[in-house]
């Protein structure tokens, strides 16, 4: 007896034994045999998620191969002693669960929330008890600028020529053109943790482990990078930014920060500076960079692009954040 009488055999003798314990089950019998609702020739589902059609098991030698191996295919029904099964089409795709379209940004506000909570110090409470008590007080005070960090180079003598931002324990957000110096090489070294350089109560300091620039940076163009860095202990006076996730900004102005020069050709400062900035429009930027724009071989050639840049100055005063930012050693 070859494989497929035998197969079909015992599935009649199964199917047999099925009726006999479940009584209450409405089957009906003709007089070629027990019929299932497909027919030949039906669309049906295979057990691995193809679609198939109804045949007889003779002719689908996928099935046949199958059930040599141990598995056994889906049943469509059966006519006498012959059986139809599903027999597997390989051209049509296996049908997958549909996706949902995951929103944008929901990881960086669960982070965001996260790391709010390190805004708060736990203090004793001012209160005269006759138990002790403690609350939570928010700082956020210029003193206290969580999110600025200092980069780097020179293992033994660090120069710290770059300034970034703290976007996650391990993480820091820089331009990539501070992921090499001509004369240092690569970035060694990031700390955190303080606004004047001479007070170092509350600096942490931690080495780089992997140094990521973007892939298509060039000129002025995505200017960005990453350093890994082994992680800072979370604290009010180390903490990570928020990550802002939509092309739109809602506000009019931003605040830069660092320890540059305090004016162009000046001395640099000890104590964290900040300046207010305006943010102004792509056709304005364009304008005002016209000639360097124009000029050939500029490494600003595509003009101000809004998709990868925001163009931020001041009307009032020539403000920005890399005259000689962050030059010296410690």
């Amino acid at each position: 007896m070859n494989i497929v009488k035998m197969y079909e055999c015992t599935l009649q003798l199964f199917c047999l034994c099925l009726l006999l314990v479940l009584v209450d089950v409405a089957v009906v019998f003709a007089g070629n045999g027990l019929f299932f609702s497909s027919e030949e020739g039906d669309a049906c589902d295979s057990d691995n998620g193809h679609k198939g059609i109804c045949k007889l098991l003779e002719d689908c030698p996928a099935a046949v191969q199958r059930i040599k191996e141990g598995i056994f295919p889906e049943i469509c029904g059966f006519v006498g002693t012959q059986s139809f099964v599903c027999c597997e089409n390989k051209n049509t795709p296996k049908e997958t669960e549909p996706t949902s379209k995951k929103e944008t940004g929901i990881k960086s506000k669960e982070k965001c929330n996260q790391y709010g909570e390190y805004a708060y110090e736990v203090k004793e409470s001012p209160t005269l008890t006759v138990d002790t008590q403690m609350s939570k007080v928010l700082e956020c005070t210029f003193e206290r600028e969580p999110l600025i960090a200092q980069v780097g180079y020179n293992r033994e003598k660090p120069r710290w020529y770059c300034g970034g931002t703290l976007i996650a324990e391990n993480f820091v957000l820089t331009a990539a053109h501070c992921l090499w110096h001509n004369q240092h090489g690569k970035p060694v070294k990031v700390r955190a943790g303080m606004t004047n350089l001479h007070d170092t109560s509350n600096m942490q300091v931690r080495d780089v482990l992997e140094v990521i620039s973007h892939p298509t940076y060039k000129g002025k163009y995505n200017d960005i990078g990453l350093l890994k860095i082994s992680s800072f202990e979370m604290n009010t006076y180390v903490r990570p930014a928020c990550l802002h996730t939509t092309q739109s900004i809602p506000s009019k102005r931003a605040i830069a920060s660092g320890w540059g020069n305090t004016e162009f050709s000046g001395s640099s400062s000890d104590d964290l500076q900040k300046v207010v900035l305006e943010f102004y429009s792509v056709d304005k930027c364009n304008q005002t960079y016209r000639r360097e724009i124009n000029q050939p071989g500029s490494s600003l050639g595509e003009g101000i692009r809004d998709d990868i840049m925001v163009c931020a100055g001041s009307s009032e005063y020539v403000r920005d954040t890399c005259q000689c930012n962050m030059a010296r050693s410690d």
